[in-house]
């Protein structure tokens, strides 16, 4: 399902950032080791072609990335094996040991990088579980769910079901729409009569309207918080599948 992306956290602004960086490391440490200064042109007219292709698969990871889809782990992957393989357009018997750091440090900040990035995209507010072609969608766990505005606990927004979670975050269909200039919620989950509560961001929501990816608050000084629920249906081995 296409998602409208509402929130965004830290690691995709810094996998944005260390993409283009690593660009301008590939770049500086070229030039050192053929005796040129830092941002000297020779060596992007000598290889025009190439480092027009990098950058033109560069600007598509960044897009990619920034509208937080799953295919930007495969851009991803193109873009750094090429930037690695870049690596033997160096003259070895003149690289400094700066620049053999360098690449090096890029190879750890990579996996570093891609591991975050793909965590990020599996987390449940961004993976509802059903698509637009599902007609009827039902829940998988007895939980229902209430939704209103942070501070204005007096009106429900909406009522909900959830399609998938985590002890991180979830995702709700919800049985109306809401304002998506909303951005923090409060949510109560009543589960065997017990109802469990907490508070989180909207991070993204569909299309049309009838869902919302939370990512939650962690509160620890609450008890009936949604980590306790989570806890709960994982001992009574509540998972998350795709709904229809």
């Amino acid at each position: 399902m296409n998602l409208v992306i509402k929130k965004r956290f830290a690691v995709v602004y810094n996998t944005l950032f260390f993409l283009v960086i690593s660009f301008f490391l590939l770049y500086v440490s070229l030039n050192i080791s053929k005796g040129k200064t830092s941002l000297s042109l020779d060596q992007f007219k000598f290889h025009y072609y190439f480092f027009i292709s990098l950058l033109s698969i560069l600007m598509v990871t960044l897009i990619q990335v920034y509208r937080l889809k799953r295919s930007s782990i495969y851009f991803i992957l193109i873009y750094i094996t090429l930037i690695l393989f870049s690596f033997f357009f160096l003259d070895k018997d003149s690289i400094s040991k700066v620049s053999f750091f360098s690449f090096f440090l890029l190879i750890v900040s990579a996996h570093s990088f891609f591991q975050s990035l793909v965590s990020e995209l599996n987390e449940p507010y961004l993976n509802p579980l059903f698509t637009n072609k599902d007609l009827s969608i039902r829940s998988t766990i007895p939980v229902q769910a209430l939704v209103y505005k942070e501070g204005f606990e007096d009106h429900v927004l909406s009522h909900a079901f959830i399609t998938n979670w985590t002890h991180t975050g979830c995702f709700l269909r919800l049985n109306q729409k809401i304002d998506t200039r909303i951005k923090r919620v409060r949510l109560v989950f009543k589960f065997a009569k017990v109802e469990f509560e907490n508070n989180g961001n909207i991070m993204a929501y569909s299309k049309d309207k009838l869902g919302i990816g939370i990512c939650f608050d962690y509160n620890k000084k609450q008890e009936k918080s949604w980590s306790s629920l989570y806890e709960l249906l994982y001992k009574l081995g509540l998972l998350p599948q795709y709904v229809t």
